[in-house]
């Protein structure tokens, strides 16, 4: 990675954490919410919940090849490293996405 171009980029790893971060400061749910693995078995994935009062989040994370994955929930994407995606479907190798929860 290149410094000075990724501090130029909206698409960049520096972006990526300034986003994550700010959900981070601004959601208590991710500091002092209460915590629950959803992985369910699943292998080379790792997906959680947190939430606090009326705030729910899904964070799901691929850590190994392409796989398709099925989620039953219904929410909304906040964050992404690989832009904008549906649920339920094709995760990439190392594709992380944030939901807030309907």
């Amino acid at each position: 990675i290149n410094v000075e171009n990724d501090l130029k980029s909206e698409k960049s790893v520096y972006r990526y954490f300034q986003k994550l971060l700010k959900l981070r400061t601004e959601h208590k749910a991710f500091t002092i919410g209460n915590y629950e693995d959803v992985t369910d078995g699943r292998n080379g994935v790792y997906i959680y919940k947190r939430f606090l009062d009326n705030e729910c989040y899904i964070v799901v994370c691929n850590f190994e090849k392409e796989m398709n994955l099925t989620l039953d929930f219904d929410g909304e994407l906040v964050l992404s490293n690989y832009g904008e995606r549906e649920i339920s479907g094709k995760y990439l190798p190392y594709e992380c996405a944030v939901y807030q929860v309907k």
